[in-house]
């Protein structure tokens, strides 16, 4: 995307006034909802939905540009939402990724350390790796241009282990085992450094874009994850156009972005829609047993637990959650039930996860328009495939006149 701060404003304010209008779409607990929400309002769109299978689901999801042209019909809109969240991907940097720095290190994730390494323009500034567990990252990018390097990692065994993978790699660089959320954390950032942050969660990348905002780097290079990782009830926007939105983001809407899955196999699918499903069963049951209208949230279930069976499930939920079961129960009937809910429940997240993408773009202008407020010239765009990893975006920021 153009770093023009123009640009970014412009289309931040049509994702802010499209996600605004269509609120009601993705701004829901679906768990708490027995049908579709928006019967009485938009009957053709929920005919529409009703008449998806799982399967027909299954292919929608992963592919935005079809899911917003099938939903055009009923949501006119849906296109020009989609269409403001193709990003560009940034240029490859040509030198050689050198592989003997990869140990012990899982294929995955050592595939999008070079991928982001790649994407990082390089100006031979001092590095600073923010959050960075053993460091991979920085000693790929020390190794490449020589440069100095310090790592702030809160875990010391992993300072400690990453020291030694330094030492083995012939880098320079310096652990300093720190919580970057503590207020003394900007004694490590200098002017000229080039800081960088790979898939750091919620308030440790916006602590450090805080920072960046006030102490003159020479470059921020930054991929976003789990933003729903706060001590804030609400999402604080850090730009300016950001403080004016009428959008009021909770821990759970800053999860949307997230709810995207390119890895998982058969099986992992399988047993995670076994636990919706009978948590959706056993949901019906404390209703009806409780005498009380409302969602019971219950515990994360072991695997081992959906080896079982249902009445087991319900259970053990009950016990967690302390409801008296009586001791006869309909468990083939609230089984059944809590699968026709669960279909339920996957045709309602499609329609959230229209808004994934979108949201999480409009996240990611807000800080880059906070980073351009602040004198940094800022580009934002792709440093890999979806099928890579989701939170596939960089934010990269460099220092005016620098």
């Amino acid at each position: 995307m153009q770093s023009a701060q123009g640009t970014f404003i412009e289309t931040w304010e049509r994702l802010d006034a499209l996600l605004w209008q269509h609120r009601e779409f993705w701004q829901f607990r679906p768990f708490e909802h027995l049908e579709l929400p928006w019967k009485s309002r938009f009957p053709e769109l929920c005919a529409w939905l009703e008449s998806l299978s799982q399967e027909e689901i299954d292919l929608l999801d992963p592919q935005p540009a079809r899911l917003s042209e099938a939903l055009a019909p009923c949501l006119p809109e849906a296109p020009a939402l989609e269409a403001l969240t193709p990003l560009p991907q940034f240029p490859k940097n040509a030198r050689i990724i050198d592989e003997r720095i990869n140990y012990r290190m899982p294929e995955r994730k050592w595939r999008q350390i070079r991928a982001f390494a790649a994407s990082v323009p390089l100006n031979g500034q001092p590095l600073l790796e923010w959050c960075s567990g053993m460091g991979h990252l920085g000693r790929l990018l020390a190794r490449i241009q020589e440069a100095p390097l310090e790592c702030l990692e809160k875990s010391a065994e992993l300072c400690e282990k990453g020291s030694a993978l330094a030492r083995r790699n012939g880098v320079r660089l310096v652990f300093h085992p720190f919580d970057v959320l503590s207020p003394e954390v900007s004694r490590y950032l200098k002017p000229g450094q080039h800081v960088l942050a790979l898939h750091a969660c919620g308030d440790l990348h916006r602590k450090l874009l805080q920072e960046a905002a006030r102490i003159p780097l020479a470059a921020l290079s930054l991929a976003p994850c789990c933003y729903h990782a706060t001590s804030a009830e609400f999402y604080r926007p850090l730009s300016s156009p950001g403080q004016r939105s009428p959008l009021q983001l909770t821990r759970f809407d800053l999860q949307l972005p997230l709810q995207e899955t390119v890895v998982a196999n058969r099986r992992a699918i399988r047993l995670r829609r076994r636990e919706i499903g009978w948590r959706l069963g056993f949901d019906l049951l404390q209703r009806d047993v409780r005498g009380v209208n409302r969602y019971l949230n219950v515990p994360s279930a072991r695997e081992s637990l959906l080896g079982g069976d249902f009445p087991g499930f319900c259970r053990w939920a009950a016990a967690k959650r302390n409801v008296s079961l009586p001791h006869r129960v309909d468990f083939e009937f609230y089984e059944g039930r809590g699968e026709e809910r669960r279909i339920a429940i996957s045709r309602m997240e499609l329609l959230r996860h229209l808004f994934r993408r979108p949201l999480e773009i409009w996240l990611l202008l807000d800080y880059a328009m906070f980073l351009g407020e602040r004198g940094y010239r800022v580009q934002v765009g792709e440093f890999c495939e979806k099928s890579l990893t989701p939170r596939n975006v960089l934010l990269h920021a460099e220092r005016e006149g620098e």
